[in-house]
């Protein structure tokens, strides 16, 4: 269902961690069975109770169970610093119960008959239960488990109750509940040399698309906070490609037609040749095609203070003087707004209107000529060795 993009509405259970829900889509499908699984330390504890507290201030009901876990005394503990940890919804809304007395004297029929009773009794809506390797290894065999796992989805079928499985295990190693549960959620924190990253991954989601692929998170006074992947969350346009196969004409109609009608629309080109060749003024001549709906931007890193006289295309004023209306003008060291050219001054290629002014000692500094902030099809002409044009991207996502 990950590569879904037509689905049935279906009533979820949002986990009110900033970024997971969007990497599920919504949230978790009520009445559910999910498996949170990751090394000690990954940061499933403090998922699951985040996630609990936020369904608590939602109106929802909590049964939180531990198996041979921390004491509760414990877990509340070290939970006090988060901000979502609230006391007053504790007993009423979230309750703690430790079942492994249970476990250990009913083994796992016990264990689900005091689930059961407890559940109903409380009216839970989210059911909690932290140590599955616990209850696995006291299954007398795969069958028994997985029984014990299919009696946990029957209760939720019947009261519409969404259950997570907390387990230390790994998905490399593929077991029994990993076949018969609703969803797998697995947490990770990667070693990069000397940096460790922490990083979430949906390996399943029944019934719905998610978002695939690993997904740092970070652990914050707050809580846990997911990034998706940028290319996952924006995989599809928000709008469709507005050139369509257009070209955008470079400024020169011979080259125009070698190229049939100029360069494709929000494309990347790059113009290099040695010193002296015309890249300046072959992108003077590019961005002399500018117009009010199509502006354009020249970045340039290679002329020294004071400014030399505007060469080419694109010139409209002489040097100290304010540019006519409609055209660019260009300042040292500054980001400059200016309407772009709305007549053609374009010498012949390679010409230049004055001679080039020698360098006068000072310091190279960075010259920005600017219409406006480049949009949709806005012409940008960078000056570093090469003269190159770098539109935006193709609308936004």
């Amino acid at each position: 269902m990950s590569e879904s993009t037509v689905e049935r509405p279906q009533e979820r259970i949002p986990t009110g961690v900033p970024g997971l829900d969007i990497v599920l889509h919504g949230g978790l499908l009520r009445g559910g069975v999910y498996m949170l699984q990751g090394r000690p330390g990954a940061g499933k504890t403090i998922l699951t109770n985040q996630m609990c507290f936020h369904h608590a201030a939602q109106g929802g009901r909590v049964l939180y169970s531990t198996l041979l876990a921390e004491t509760h005394e414990r877990l509340l503990f070290n939970l006090e610093p988060l901000s979502f940890f609230d006391t007053s919804r504790i007993p009423e809304q979230i309750a703690y119960l430790s079942a492994f007395s249970t476990l250990e004297q009913g083994g796992l029929k016990g264990l689900v008959e005091v689930l059961r009773r407890e559940a109903r009794a409380r009216k839970s809506t989210l059911l909690v239960v932290d140590g599955l390797v616990t209850a696995e290894e006291s299954a007398q065999s795969k069958r028994e488990f997985k029984k014990f796992i299919h009696e946990l989805q029957i209760h939720a079928n019947l009261v519409g109750c969404t259950i997570l499985l907390l387990t230390s295990s790994s998905a490399e190693t593929v077991g029994p509940e990993h076949t018969m549960v609703d969803g797998v959620l697995e947490l990770f924190d990667n070693r990069l040399g000397r940096r460790a990253e922490r990083e979430l991954e949906v390996r399943k989601f029944r019934g719905s698309s998610y978002l695939r692929g690993g997904h740092a998170f970070q652990i914050t006074q707050d809580g846990i906070v997911v990034h998706p992947r940028i290319e996952a969350l924006l995989q599809n346009p928000s709008r469709l490609d507005p050139c369509r196969g257009e070209r955008v004409s470079t400024g020169i109609a011979q080259l125009d037609k070698m190229l049939h009608g100029g360069l494709p629309c929000a494309s990347t080109s790059v113009l290099f040749g040695p010193t002296g060749a015309g890249k300046t003024t072959f992108g003077l001549h590019f961005l002399d095609e500018s117009s009010k709906s199509e502006p354009g931007l020249l970045f340039g890193f290679y002329e020294t203070p004071p400014p030399p006289a505007p060469q080419g295309p694109c010139a409209g004023a002489r040097p100290g003087e304010e540019a006519p209306a409609g055209h660019l003008r260009h300042d040292v060291a500054l980001a400059h707004r200016a309407h772009p050219p709305s007549r053609s001054t374009a010498s012949p290629l390679g010409a230049s209107r004055s001679p080039p002014r020698p360098s006068r000692g000072h310091s190279p500094s960075s010259r920005v000529m600017r219409s406006r902030p480049p949009g949709p099809g806005a012409r940008v002409c960078s000056r570093s060795g090469a003269a190159s044009r770098e539109d935006p991207p193709r609308g936004g996502r």
